[in-house]
């Protein structure tokens, strides 16, 4: 492989990064402003008895974006969270 390959594919892989992390990023951006997501996020922390704080409002937004499913349920199934409740906070913040 040529240099100037490897630093196009480089750039490339550097390009593709850029791009996930603003997209992870833009998830956050539910708990900055009151909104329907922001209400749901709180809704959801009041029914499992949890703070309803900035750091909260983050880990819960945290989990939804950087777990995978199974893993994810399989933590809730043991705390006994509501899986019907917990899905659909997640369709909505991942799908608006």
């Amino acid at each position: 492989m040529e240099i100037q390959e490897f630093e196009k594919n480089l750039r490339e892989v550097y390009d593709i990064s850029d791009r996930y992390m603003l997209e992870t990023m833009s998830y956050f951006s539910v708990i900055k402003k009151e909104n329907e997501k922001k209400a749901f996020i709180d809704e959801f922390l009041k029914s499992q008895n949890l703070s309803i704080n900035k750091e909260s409002r983050f880990a819960i937004v945290k989990k939804l974006v950087f777990l995978k499913n199974d893993s994810i349920l399989q933590f809730l199934k043991k705390k006994k969270f509501l899986k019907k409740k917990f899905l659909k906070l997640k369709k909505m913040l991942i799908f608006g």
